[in-house]
């Protein structure tokens, strides 16, 4: 699922994206295809309202 795509995650589990294939990426909020991550819980609310752009 992750496998060449552009993801982001909290920063203690960050290192370990690469090892799924993803391309590891240090954005709050990244979208990729119909894929959309936030980079952890302060972020939530940048993730938050990147969909409510989206909608």
């Amino acid at each position: 699922m992750l496998r060449g795509r552009r993801v982001t995650t909290h920063w203690r589990y960050h290192d370990l994206l690469a090892e799924f294939g993803a391309i590891p990426v240090k954005d709050r909020v990244v979208r990729d295809g119909n894929l959309i991550m936030g980079r952890g819980v302060t972020a939530g609310m940048d993730f938050a309202l990147t969909l409510v752009a989206l909608l």
